[in-house]
C-alpha cells in the first residue's frame, strides 16, 4: 500500500519531518550496554517501561483500556515484549526491559526538571518476521538530540545516549522509515532515565491536555447537507452497498431516484444495496431532507468490473473523467493477486491509501492546513454523517477549500525551520498569499513571519482564513501565538478587489436568517456594531456569517441554511438560489451608492400600506387601482393621503410572486421599479432640513415624518434580507421571525367596533349600546372621539386626559362600569401630547408617559386609539406601539392589550399592532382600493389591518349601498370598526333614520354649501334594507369567530395574514398572482367584495381545485373565471374543497355563553385538515403555549372525520370536553363530544 504526500502532511502534524541535521552520541558504550541490560535499575534512575505506557501515542492504531499500545494487530505487547510476546532481542542482546512497538508511535514524559540523562539501545526486533524499516528520533523541549538513519530489518541497533539536564520533555519517536508500513517491529531495549541526587519528582508519561481548537469559522449544524462524492461503482452481479453521506439535525429523509436496477435504497439510513444488474453508468438523483430544508446531489453509479487485470483501460477511464488522485486500496486483492500488482497500477496513477487517525483539535487544523497549501489530495476514510460540528466546519470552510483549489495550482513552500516552528507559503491567484505558521513544539509559541521572507512589502491586509475574520492592515511582519501542535492560517495580502462603500473600506457580511432567509449586511469598516440600528428588527442572537470579506478577487460561494449564496466583485453581487437551483435574487452594490436587484415580468407585491400619489388635478375615481407594485418609481414618502388609498405608510419588503423577497432594513429607500428587467434601491440621503422637529406651526411640511432619525444614518451602510419565496408561507415565517411575531389579541378585538364622534352625554351613549343589544346586532366595543376632532368628545380639548364634564354628567367610573355590565369594551381616541412640545419617545422614557394613562385605565378605559403618528420619525413611531402594549400590562398585568394607530411599520406586531388606513374619500373606487391596500399591507407590514367601515369624509357617492358593500367586506378584514364625518350613517342601522344627525364638516356640525359634492343625498336615508345587511355580516363574523381566531394563531405561529393574496397559497398560479380584487380568509375560505355601484353580479377566479358557494353549498370547479350571480345582501364566498369551517351558534359578544355546540362543516372533494386553536382570549398564557388545539382531519376517501389532540410539542394543553356538530354540504350531520381522545366519525 502507498500513500501520498498527504501523509507527509500528517507527520509533520505530530512533530516529525525531516530536515536538521542528527544530533547526540551514535557510538557504542559498553557502561552503558551492560546498565540497560541489567535486570535492576542503577541508583537514582528508573525504567522507561516503569512510565504508564498508556499514554503512549500509536499513530494508525486504537488502544484498549488498559493496554499499552505497543502491539501487534491487536495483541498486546507489555514492556520487555516482543511483538509476539517473546522477549525484547536486538542484535541478539536480550533486553529484560524496554519497550517493543509497531510503528508508527510517540511516547513524550514530563521529566519535570529532575532527570539527567536518558539510555537506551533501539532498532528493529531480531524477531521480526518480515522485512521492515524505521527512523527514530529523540527531542528535548523542542530541539533534536537524536535521529538515526533508516534502520532495516538486520541492521545493528543503535544507542542513544542524551544529556537531559534540566529539561522539561523529552520525546521518544519511531516512524515508519518511508516504506508507511504500520507494522514494523521497533524496540526501545533498556531504557533509563537518570535523576538528580536530590529528585523531588519522579518523570511521568504525558500527553496533550484536553484543549479546545483555536476558534474556526462554523457553518449551519442543521440543515441537511450531501457530502457524497460524484461517483462511485461496483462490479455487476456482486454485492453493492453505499452509503450517502449526510450532516444535518436527524431525522433524515433519503430520496433517490433512477437507481440503477438491482439497486434499492433505505430512505431512513441512505444506505443504497444490492447487485447492480448491468454494466454501465446510471446519473442518480439523491437528497436529504429534514425539519430545516433539503440538499440535493447527483450521483453517478458505475457498473464495471474491478480494476484487477484492468488496471491500463481503469487509469485511461479515470483520467478522462478529470480524477486527479485514486483511492486504491490493497485489501480488495488480497488473496487474487501478488501483493506487488499495486505497482503496476501506480505505474498508470498516482493512488493513496487510507488517512485515519486519532488527532487532536489542533493537529487536525494543521492536518488540513497542510493538505490546503499543498493542493495535496485529501481522502476520508469515515462516515461524515458522523462527524462532530468541529470537524463538520474543518472539513466545509469555504475559505480553505478556496486555497487549496486555487486556481495557480502551486503548492506551498517552506520558508523557514527553527527547531519546531516552521513557516510555510503559497502565492495565490489576485496577488495575495496563503502562509501557515506550524508550531510543532509541546508549548505555544510566538511567530512571526516577516514580509523579507514572504517578499512582500508596504501596508497588507491579515486574514485568519480559519475564523474568516480580517485581522487588519500590518506592515512589515505580521506576528502570532501558535498553540502547540497547532497552525495559524492567514491570507496575506492586497487583494485586485477590496470592498469600498462611500468611499472607504468595507465588510460584507452574509449569514443565515430563517429556514429560507439569509441577511445581507455591506457596512464601512469603521462602523462598530454589528448591525444597524431599527426597532423593526427583532433583536436577537444571529449566528456568526457564513460568508465575511473586506475584499474579493474573484466568486466565491456558500451554503448558507438552504440556500447557496455567489458573491462576485465589480461590481460587488451577491446571488441567492435555492436547493433546486432556482434563481431567488441578485444584489448588485453600484458604485454609485445605490442598490440594483432583478425584476422579472411577474407582479412585485407588499411594500407597505397605501398607494401612490394622485397627480394634481387628476380625478382618481377614473385611475386602475395598484396592486402590482412594478413599473414605477415609488419616493417612499410616509404622508398622511386621503383620496382611494388613504395613508401611506411605505415599507421596502418586496415580494415578488415569481419566488422572491426582499426587505431593506437599512437605509431608507426609494424604489425605482421602472426598468421591467431591473430595480434600483435609492438610498435617503437627508438635509439639515430634516433633522428640524415637527411642531403645530410647521406641521403641514414633510420634515422626514416617518423617515428614520437623521442620526442613525450611516452613508453605505445596508442591511438587506433576501427571502426564497417559492414557498410564500416560508418567506412569511422568516419574515415573521426578523420582524418579531405577532402578539395574540384579546378575542373582543376580533369583535365588531362602533366608532362615535360628536356626544351628546352618557345617557346617549348607553343608549347606544342598548339599541345594539335590542337589534340583536352583535357588538364587542364602542370608540370615542377626543374634543377639537368633534366639536364635544369623551375628554376636555385634545390633547387631554380628562373626561369631559360635558359628557360624562355621572361619575366616568361609574359610567364605564355600566358599558362593562353591557359585555363592551371602551376605547377611547388620543392624539400626540402638546403639539408644540412634541417629546421623544424611546425606551428610557415609555413608562413615564404611560403614566398618564393610568387614571383612564383605572377607571375602567379598556384601550386606546392613538391617532396622529404622523407627527413621528419611524423610530418614534415604533416605540409609540411599545408604550400602549408594555404600558397597559405594566398596570394590568396579564390583560392583552390592544390600540390602534395609523403608522404601520414591520416591528408592530410584537407590540400587538393594529392599523387603519386613515382617513379616505367615500367612494365606490375607494373600497376597490382598499382591498388591494390591505393585502400589500398584510404581506409586508403585520396581519392585522381594516378600515373605516364608508370611508372617512362622507360625499354624495356615500349610500346605503355603499356602506353595506363597505360592512361585508370588514366583516372579513382584521379590524371590523365603522368610523366616518357625519357618524349616524356608520351606525348599522342609520341608513333607516330620517336624519343625519351630526354633520361634522371640517371637525363643526356645519353642513357644505348646499349642491356641494360632500352632501349626503338625503334621498338615502329612510333605507330600512341596509340594516338587515349589516346584522347577517356581523353575525357572519361571530360566527365564524373560531376559525378566524385560529388564524389570529397562525399569524403568530407562522406569520400569515388573515387577509391573504391569493399568490400566498397558489404560487404558481400565474393569474392568481396579480388579483388584489379578492382574497383568501385563511386558507381554506375565498371572499370577493363588490364593490361596483347596483352590480348584480361579481366575476369570480377560483385557483384550480374544487370549490363551495358558501351561500348555496353548490361545488364549482376552479382554475377558471366564474359569474356570481349577487343582490345587496350576498358578497361571493367560496370554501375550498377539504376544508372544514369550524362555525359557531350567533353569540352577540365574543365571550357570550351558548349552549349550542360548535358545528363542523365538511366540504368533501379533498382531503383537508384543520388545528382548532382556542384559548381564555384574554390572558398571556398564550405565552407559554397554554391553550386548546383540536386537530381536525377529513379523509376524502375513507369518509372520515377524524378529531384528535393538536397540540405543538412543548406546549400544554388546557382544553376540556367539547361537542361538536359535524354537517356535509348534502345536510348530513353527526353530533359528537370530542374528549381528548382520537374520535374517528364515518360518513
Amino acid at each position: 500500500m502507498t500513500y501520498s504526500k498527504t501523509f507527509t502532511a500528517l507527520c509533520l502534524a505530530v512533530g516529525v519531518l525531516t530536515g536538521v541535521a542528527p544530533a547526540g552520541s551514535v557510538a557504542p558504550l559498553n557502561a552503558q550496554q551492560e546498565a540497560i541490560r541489567a535486570e535492576e535499575a542503577p541508583p537514582n534512575a528508573m525504567w522507561l517501561d516503569s512510565l504508564d505506557l498508556t499514554k503512549m501515542v500509536q499513530r494508525r492504531q486504537t488502544p484498549r483500556a488498559g493496554q499499552t499500545l505497543a502491539r501487534d494487530r491487536g495483541r498486546g505487547r507489555g514492556a520487555g515484549a516482543a511483538p509476539d510476546a517473546s522477549p525484547i532481542v536486538l542484535g541478539g542482546v536480550t533486553y529484560p526491559h524496554g519497550i517493543g512497538t509497531l510503528s508508527i508511535n510517540e511516547l513524550i514524559v514530563d521529566l519535570k526538571g529532575q532527570a539527567t540523562r536518558f539510555v537506551a539501545m533501539v532498532g528493529l526486533d531480531d524477531v521480526a518476521s518480515a522485512q521492515g524499516s524505521v527512523t527514530v528520533e529523540a527531542w528535548v523541549d523542542n530541539v533534536n538530540k537524536f535521529r538515526s538513519p533508516v534502520l532495516k530489518t538486520g541492521d545493528a541497533p543503535m544507542l542513544v545516549d542524551i544529556d537531559l539536564t534540566g529539561a522539561r520533555f523529552l520525546e521518544l519517536f519511531i516512524d515508519d522509515g518511508g516504506d508507511v508500513s504500520t507494522g514494523d517491529n521497533a524496540d526501545w531495549g533498556g531504557g533509563l532515565i537518570y535523576l538528580k541526587p536530590d529528585a523531588t519528582a519522579q518523570p511521568e508519561s504525558w500527553t496533550f491536555p484536553t484543549e479546545a481548537a483555536q476558534p474556526i469559522a462554523s457553518g449551519d449544524p442543521a440543515s441537511p447537507r450531501i457530502n457524497a462524492p460524484r461517483i462511485t461503482g461496483g462490479t455487476p452481479g456482486r454485492w453493492f452497498m453505499f452509503k450517502i453521506p449526510a450532516t444535518g439535525d436527524e431525522p433524515l429523509a433519503f430520496a433517490a431516484s433512477n437507481l440503477p436496477a438491482g439497486l434499492r435504497l433505505d430512505s431512513a439510513t441512505g444506505i443504497i444495496t444490492g447487485a447492480i444488474a448491468r454494466a454501465g453508468t446510471t446519473v442518480v438523483d439523491v437528497s436529504v431532507t429534514n425539519a430545516h430544508g433539503r440538499a440535493d446531489s447527483k450521483l453517478a453509479i458505475v457498473g464495471v468490473p474491478g480494476s484487477y487485470q484492468h488496471e491500463e483501460i481503469d487509469a485511461q477511464t479515470w483520467a478522462d473523467w478529470g480524477v486527479d488522485v485514486l483511492k486504491h486500496d490493497w485489501c480488495s486483492y488480497s488473496g487474487i493477486a501478488a501483493d506487488d500488482s499495486l505497482a503496476e497500477l501506480q505505474n498508470y496513477w498516482r493512488t493513496t491509501g487510507d488517512l485515519t487517525d486519532r488527532l487532536t483539535p489542533n493537529e487536525q487544523l494543521t492536518h488540513i492546513s497542510l493538505w490546503a497549501l499543498q493542493a495535496a489530495p485529501l481522502l476520508i476514510g469515515a462516515d461524515m454523517s458522523q462527524f462532530d460540528q468541529f470537524t463538520t466546519d474543518l472539513m466545509t470552510n469555504h475559505e480553505v477549500m478556496e486555497i487549496s483549489q486555487d486556481v495557480l495550482g502551486r503548492g506551498a513552500a517552506r520558508l523557514y525551520q527553527r527547531e519546531r516552528l516552521e513557516l510555510w507559503a503559497r502565492p495565490l491567484a489576485g496577488g495575495t498569499m496563503a502562509v501557515g505558521l506550524f508550531n510543532r513544539g509541546l508549548q505555544a509559541a510566538t511567530m512571526t513571519a516577516t514580509w523579507d521572507e514572504l517578499g512582500l512589502t508596504g501596508s497588507q491586509l491579515v486574514r485568519d482564513v480559519w475564523a474568516q475574520k480580517d485581522l487588519g492592515s500590518q506592515t512589515e511582519a505580521f506576528t502570532t501565538r501558535v498553540p502547540a501542535h497547532g497552525v495559524v492560517m492567514v491570507k496575506i495580502g492586497q487583494p485586485s478587489s477590496m470592498l469600498t462603500v462611500a468611499g472607504e473600506p468595507a465588510e460584507l457580511q452574509i449569514r443565515a436568517a430563517g429556514d429560507g432567509a439569509v441577511r445581507v449586511t455591506l457596512k464601512p469598516v469603521s462602523f462598530a456594531g454589528d448591525f444597524p440600528a431599527t426597532p423593526a428588527v427583532v433583536d436577537r442572537p444571529y449566528p456568526e456569517p457564513v460568508i465575511n470579506l473586506r475584499s474579493l478577487d474573484r466568486p466565491m460561494q456558500a451554503r448558507i441554511g438552504s440556500l447557496r449564496v455567489e458573491v462576485s466583485p465589480s461590481p460587488l453581487s451577491v446571488t441567492v438560489t435555492n436547493a433546486a437551483g432556482q434563481l431567488v435574487q441578485k444584489l448588485v452594490f453600484e458604485p454609485d451608492g445605490t442598490l440594483a436587484f432583478a425584476l422579472d415580468e411577474q407582479p412585485v407585491l407588499g411594500m407597505g400600506e397605501g398607494g401612490p400619489r394622485p397627480a394634481r388635478g387628476s380625478n382618481w375615481r377614473e385611475q386602475p387601482v395598484q396592486f402590482d407594485r412594478s413599473g414605477a418609481l415609488d419616493t417612499m414618502e410616509p404622508r398622511w393621503q386621503s383620496d382611494m388609498y388613504g395613508s401611506r405608510n411605505p415599507v421596502a419588503m418586496l415580494l415578488g410572486t415569481r419566488g422572491w423577497g426582499l426587505f431593506v432594513a437599512t437605509p431608507w429607500v426609494q424604489v425605482d421599479m421602472t426598468d421591467a428587467a431591473r430595480g434600483v434601491f435609492l438610498p435617503w440621503k437627508p438635509t439639515d432640513a430634516d433633522g428640524t422637529p415637527q411642531t403645530q406651526g410647521n406641521q403641514q411640511q414633510a420634515l422626514s415624518k416617518g423617515l428614520p432619525p437623521i442620526d442613525k444614518i450611516v452613508p453605505g451602510l445596508f442591511d438587506v434580507f433576501v427571502f426564497d419565496a417559492h414557498d410564500p408561507a416560508v418567506a412569511m415565517k422568516d419574515f415573521a421571525t426578523i420582524t418579531g411575531p405577532a402578539a395574540m389579541p384579546p378575542k373582543w378585538a376580533l369583535g365588531y367596533m362602533q366608532s362615535h364622534r360628536t356626544l351628546e352625554d352618557d345617557t346617549q351613549m348607553l343608549g347606544i349600546v342598548d339599541t345594539f343589544r335590542e337589534k340583536r346586532i352583535p357588538l364587542d366595543a364602542v370608540i370615542y372621539l377626543g374634543t377639537g376632532f368633534a366639536p364635544q368628545g369623551w375628554n376636555t380639548l385634545q390633547p387631554s386626559f380628562d373626561f369631559n364634564p360635558e359628557v360624562f354628567t355621572r361619575e366616568p367610573a361609574d359610567v364605564l362600569a355600566d358599558m362593562h355590565e353591557r359585555n363592551v369594551k371602551v376605547v377611547v381616541h388620543m392624539v400626540p401630547w402638546d403639539r408644540d412640545k412634541l417629546p421623544t419617545i424611546n425606551d428610557d422614557n415609555i413608562a413615564s408617559y404611560w403614566q398618564e394613562h393610568v387614571p383612564l385605565v383605572k377607571a375602567g378605559i379598556d384601550a386606546f386609539w392613538p391617532d396622529e403618528g404622523d407627527w413621528f420619525n419611524l423610530f418614534e413611531r415604533l416605540a409609540r406601539f411599545k408604550l400602549y402594549y408594555q404600558g397597559h400590562l405594566s398596570t394590568t398585568p396579564n390583560q392583552r392589550p390592544w390600540s390602534l394607530q395609523r403608522n404601520g411599520f414591520p416591528g408592530i406586531a410584537q407590540w400587538g399592532g393594529w392599523v387603519w388606513s386613515g382617513d379616505t374619500e367615500t367612494s365606490w373606487k375607494t373600497l376597490e382600493a382598499q382591498i388591494a391596500v390591505g393585502l400589500n399591507y398584510s404581506l409586508s407590514i403585520g396581519p392585522y389591518w381594516g378600515s373605516d367601515i364608508g370611508g372617512f369624509y362622507p360625499n354624495n357617492e356615500l349610500t346605503g349601498e355603499l356602506y353595506a358593500r363597505w360592512f361585508q367586506f370588514a366583516a372579513f378584514s382584521g379590524s371590523f370598526r365603522s368610523h366616518g364625518r357625519v357618524w349616524h350613517t356608520r351606525l348599522p342601522w342609520g341608513w333607516g333614520l330620517s336624519d343625519f344627525g351630526p354633520l361634522e364638516f371640517g371637525n363643526a356640525n356645519t353642513a357644505p354649501p348646499p349642491g356641494d359634492r360632500r352632501n349626503i343625498l338625503p334621498s338615502e336615508l329612510n333605507n330600512p334594507a341596509i340594516e338587515p345587511v349589516a346584522r347577517k355580516y356581523s353575525e357572519l363574523r361571530y360566527q365564524l369567530m373560531p376559525y378566524t381566531y385560529t388564524l389570529a394563531r397562525e399569524a403568530r405561529d407562522l406569520g400569515l395574514p388573515l387577509m391573504r393574496a391569493l399568490w400566498l397559497h397558489y404560487p404558481d398560479d400565474v393569474r392568481a398572482r396579480g388579483i388584489g380584487t379578492e382574497y383568501l380568509w385563511g386558507l381554506d375560505l375565498l371572499v370577493a367584495p363588490v364593490f361596483t355601484k347596483g352590480a348584480t353580479t361579481r366575476d369570480v377566479y377560483l385557483p384550480a381545485g374544487d370549490w363551495y358557494d358558501w351561500w348555496t353549498n353548490e361545488r364549482v370547479a376552479g382554475g377558471r373565471t366564474v359569474s356570481r350571480p349577487v343582490d345587496l345582501a350576498t358578497m361571493p364566498i367560496y370554501v375550498r374543497a377539504g376544508a372544514i369551517i369550524p362555525f359557531d351558534p350567533v353569540r352577540q359578544y365574543t365571550g357570550e355563553p351558548v349552549t349550542e355546540p360548535t358545528t363542523l362543516r365538511v366540504y368533501p372533494g379533498a382531503n383537508g385538515q384543520f388545528t382548532l386553536y382556542d384559548d381564555d382570549g384574554s390572558s398571556q398564557e398564550y405565552l407559554a403555549n397554554r391553550g386548546s388545539w383540536v386537530q381536525m382531519t377529513w379523509n376524502e376517501q375513507a369518509r372520515t372525520v377524524t378529531l384528535e389532540p393538536g397540540a405543538p410539542a412543548g406546549s400544554t394543553e388546557v382544553g376540556s370536553d367539547r361537542a361538536f356538530r359535524i354537517t356535509l354540504p348534502d345536510g348530513t350531520s353527526k353530533d359528537v363530544v370530542y374528549r381528548g381522545a382520537r374520535l374517528v366519525v364515518q360518513f
